[in-house]
């Protein structure tokens, strides 16, 4: 337009002129107006920091039909004529980016993307804006008119507030992340240099040191001067999505309607392209309640990502091409508290002089940041530091995966290596559906950076060459098997943080950081890649060549490497566990003390007493376990990276798979009974040793079993289940009524809980919610009913049995335990059993049984089989992880055996019994219980065949008094 380009900026109001306005208005209007007055208002207090501010109303008469007189309420910013300031706009070419910034948002582009996110006055109406040399000149729309105000109390904005606001620059953050991506460019798109604000920031951090005088936190702000050029910068280190942010988002940028449902955001001097973290962080920590950040960050993190992602898909479906998540997002939160730190460094002063932040509110924004880690991580990523130890913090478990940050993993990671670590990147992947039936699981990847000390270690104790450190952890390395629950398709992954380094191996050597003293004496770890569970040696051969205890506690080797610079980088893969969402799981959980139960079974894997029975047992490595009434996490290794994996085969494990999981089973078996002849039952076994309560099963069972009446309606296996249905208690209780030697149980054994190497020699047993004191033939019965194939137990069964007991026999005796009478019969009757059951001095001893008494103690309990087999009916059969061939395979093997018949004589009543043998089918007859003797003896010859005359069977004994001979 040719009268547009007659408009100059102007110095000041001063320069104001009657021909100006009225070219200013005709040019924004698209109307030839009549210009007719106008009145500024300048006042010096409302003067802005980076502008000098006139306020001005015009009035002017359009020509249409007829004569309208209108008057417009205008703001006109100039460069300020404070020479500070000016320079300061000079220096990081703020005056530019506001310019330029009204004139994007004056695009219909920009408009039209608002109003299909449903965002109104969001910018202030722009009239004309241009800049040249020193002159400056911005006019916009004065919001006052509307009644929009600016809030700033001194104690902080409401939660609301902040909500009202994220919900806001979240759709100026989705508007310039779709131009970019739609354009390639943008005109804002041009060098951002922090550099500008290091005097402000210098000035800040002076005055902190002055506040916290007396405090180590003194320390800590004086070791950020020498740094302060690298640490303006941290902002740049932390890759997240790039768009359009406004970079000076406080509550002083930004006006509220008088409903204060709506928010218009003005002053954008600061507006470049980069992460819009940045613009959340400064929010919060210049503006927001500390209670906003201290309890609801999730919540308004939530808020802003779903903000973000409507706008997106409001306008043209761009989220389609948004590769980062929430979980992105709160880990870019975590990474950048310490550049919010460094804006409330350059903001603070000017807050506190005029009122605008209280010191209170200043002292509680320090001590949110100190808990979080935001000082120790960035001067570690730029050279020593000193700061005073303080007293160690409990670390408390998580709710969720999105709770995971920065400052939790490393105090964690502390813990566990016995040494202070800075965490350098993180990523979280969650697996497709729910991948643990009663847990919530996220897999971590770690990178991470052992801060090494020269003069004493992290436990104190002097550094050897060898690189080994006493460890402080509560839950220390299970060693053998290190594993994490799960398996799973891999997702995409993206590595988030800083990738901070230190200088050199000289420098990280004399640092001294804020440590945790060791509880306990620990145990030596050594620093090295951790070996496969499938790459060592045979386990059983393994135990019998454990000869000095004391060498084989608490050592540990972990994947590390050096980059170029000589910073010693490690990387470990975990599982983390948490509580289910579902209410009805929690529920569960709690009715038997489950969640309760897995923590305590890897804390006392876990322990220095355990480690010293000098046993390696097959279960996940423990970073760490803990919980509360409302929270519980876990943190083991992931196995897959050791090529570990679940075999779940529909019609049923194989001979080999099977003889895998009952020899790790046996090494927990063995392990727990040595642990109870060292120390009998202990606090840290009381949890385990505690009444495993098993009535919550018949929620699963009973109406499961009604499923198996209808799919067998018409034989007379419906029949048996029906009188069944009465007996829950009776099945229930039959762990106890066919006793077997005590000792620690999965108590859930399947091929679902089982990690298989990759040449299924070996498997690492997880999920250990429902672990107790019980008779170790349950999980033989778990196993054999939920996973195995049934035609493996008819043709292998002698064999599985006598591989489980020879693993067992063999890590008793290579562990130390009292073999003397191994060999000899068992001869405890039932009820002396139970009636010393509870007495510690008189439980029944596996070297007071053989394998006979295991056989027979197995055809003893099938029935306990179908229970284990009946209550995971449902989810089997959803999960398509059960053939119907191998659930009949299993009802024959049981019907051959005559499980439910004898059964249901002993309890059922003579009544129900003869109506089921009268039944249809008549499938039970005495002809196919005659089976049962054969089978037996068969198991009894193998026994001899295998053990020689050692083992001696009374066949009499086990073919009649076993099985209450018919």
């Amino acid at each position: 337009m040719e009268e547009e380009r007659v408009l100059v900026p102007l110095r000041s109001h001063e320069d104001l002129s009657h021909h100006w306005l009225q070219q200013v208005l005709r040019n924004a209007l698209h109307t030839n107006l009549k210009f007719k007055s106008w009145k500024t208002n300048t006042k010096e207090d409302i003067t802005g920091f980076a502008s000098d501010i006139s306020f001005i109303t015009v009035s002017y008469i359009t020509h249409t039909h007829r004569e309208i007189e209108e008057t417009r309420s205008l703001v006109v910013k100039f460069m300020p004529e404070n020479t500070e300031a000016a320079n300061f706009l000079r220096d990081g070419n703020l005056a530019l980016r506001e310019v330029e910034f009204y004139k994007y948002a004056a695009s219909e582009e920009f408009k039209l993307f608002c109003h299909k996110s449903g965002m109104q006055n969001l910018i202030p109406e722009l009239y004309w804006a241009g800049i040249d040399g020193d002159r400056v000149t911005v006019v916009l729309e004065d919001l006052c008119h509307r009644k929009y105000k600016t809030l700033i109390p001194s104690e902080g904005i409401s939660l609301s507030q902040v909500k009202i606001i994220l919900s806001a620059i979240a759709t100026v953050h989705a508007a310039g992340f779709h131009s970019i991506n739609r354009y390639g460019s943008h005109q804002l798109d041009m060098p951002w240099n922090t550099a500008f604000l290091q005097k402000s920031v210098e000035v800040g951090l002076g005055r902190l040191t002055g506040i916290y005088s007396d405090t180590p936190l003194a320390g800590t702000f004086k070791a950020f001067f020498p740094h302060l050029e690298n640490l303006l910068h941290s902002d740049h280190c932390h890759s997240f999505l790039r768009t359009l942010i406004h970079g000076d988002l406080w509550t002083g940028n930004i006006m509220f309607s008088t409903d204060e449902k709506s928010v218009s955001i003005i002053d954008w001097q600061f507006a470049h392209f980069g992460n819009p973290v940045c613009d959340i962080i400064i929010l919060l920590i210049l503006s927001s309640s500390p209670s906003v950040y201290e309890d609801h960050l999730m919540e308004v993190l939530e808020c802003y990502w779903e903000s973000f992602k409507e706008s997106l898909m409001k306008n043209g479906g761009a989220a389609a091409e948004l590769t980062y998540t929430l979980q992105d997002l709160m880990r870019n939160v975590e990474d950048l508290w310490f550049f919010g730190f460094m804006f409330l460094c350059a903001a603070f002063p000017d807050l506190l002089d005029f009122n605008k932040m209280s010191e209170t509110r200043l002292k509680s924004i320090i001590t949110f940041l100190d808990k979080r880690g935001a000082f120790t991580r960035p001067l570690l990523s730029v050279g020593p530091y000193c700061i005073t130890k303080t007293e160690p913090q409990e670390l408390p478990p998580l709710k969720s995966d999105k709770e995971i940050s920065r400052r939790w993993l490393e105090a964690m990671l502390g813990r566990k290596t016995g040494t202070p670590v800075l965490v350098e990147s993180w990523s979280v992947r969650l697996p497709e559906g729910r991948e643990g039936f009663l847990s919530e699981i996220a897999f971590v990847e770690v990178e991470f950076v052992k801060q090494e000390v020269s003069q004493k270690d992290y436990s104190g104790k002097d550094e050897e060459s060898t690189q080994e450190m006493e460890s402080d952890e509560p839950y220390g390395n299970v060693r053998g098997c290190g594993g994490g629950d799960g398996g799973g398709e891999e997702e995409n992954t993206r590595k988030v943080g800083c990738e901070e380094k230190l200088r050199d191996e000289e420098e990280r050597n004399s640092l001294e950081l804020e440590c945790e003293e060791p509880s306990g004496s620990g145990g030596k770890m050594k620093v090295g890649k951790k070996k496969s569970y499938h790459e060592e040696e045979d386990m059983v051969g393994k135990f019998e060549q454990v000869k000095d205890k004391s060498n084989r506690q608490g050592k540990i080797k972990r994947q590390k490497f050096t980059e170029e610079d000589g910073t010693r980088k490690e990387k470990c893969r975990l599982v983390f566990k948490f509580l289910p969402h579902d209410p009805n799981l929690k529920k569960f959980l709690d009715n038997g003390d489950l969640a309760e139960r897995e923590v305590e079974f890897y804390k006392f894997v876990s322990s220095n007493e355990f480690r010293d029975i000098g046993v390696d047992v097959p279960v996940p490595e423990v970073y760490y376990a803990s919980y509360t009434k409302d929270a519980i996490t876990l943190i083991l290794r992931d196995l897959n990276q050791d090529d570990y994996g679940s075999v779940i085969i529909r019609d049923g494990s194989s001979l080999d798979h099977t003889k895998t999981a009952l020899r790790a089973v046996a090494a927990v078996h063995a392990a727990g009974y040595l642990y109870l002849q060292c120390h009998g039952i202990q606090s840290n076994l009381a949890t385990l040793a505690r009444e495993f309560k098993t009535e919550f099963y018949e929620e699963f069972f009973l109406p499961n079993l009604n499923t198996l009446v209808e799919m067998y309606k018409g034989t007379s296996l419906s029949e048996i289940f029906k009188a069944l249905l009465p007996l829950t208690p009776e099945i229930r209780a039959t762990s106890c009524q066919k006793p077997f030697f005590e000792t620690i149980i999965h108590g859930d054994l399947w091929a679902g809980q089982l990690l298989y190497s990759h040449d299924q020699q070996s498997a690492s047993v997880i999920d250990w919610q429902f672990c107790h004191l019980d008779n170790p033939v349950i999980d033989i019965m778990s196993m054999f009913f939920m996973s195995t194939d049934p035609r493996v137990l008819e043709d292998h069964l002698p064999e599985i049995l006598e591989d489980y007991w020879r693993t067992l026999c063999r890590i008793l005796k290579a562990g130390g335990g009292n073999t003397t009478k191994i060999d000899k019969v068992w001869k405890m009757g039932v009820k002396d059993h139970e009636k010393s059951r509870n007495m510690k001095n008189n439980r029944v001893k596996p070297e007071d049984v053989g394998l006979e008494q295991l056989a027979a103690n197995v055809e003893k309990m099938w029935i306990y089989g179908f229970m284990f087999l009946t209550v995971s009916l449902h989810d089997f059969l959803n999960g398509d992880n059960i053939s119907r061939d191998r659930l009949d395979g299993a009802m024959t093997f049981l019907e051959k055996r005559g499980v439910f018949r004898r059964f249901l004589e002993k309890f059922g009543g003579r009544k129900t019994k003869d109506s089921i043998l009268n039944g249809t089918g008549n499938s039970l007859s005495m002809e196919i219980l005659e089976m049962e003797k054969p089978v037996l003896l068969q198991v009894g010859a193998s026994v001899v065949g295998s053990f020689g005359s050692s083992l001696p069977l009374d066949f009499d004994r086990l073919g009649c008094a076993c099985f209450d001979r018919l």
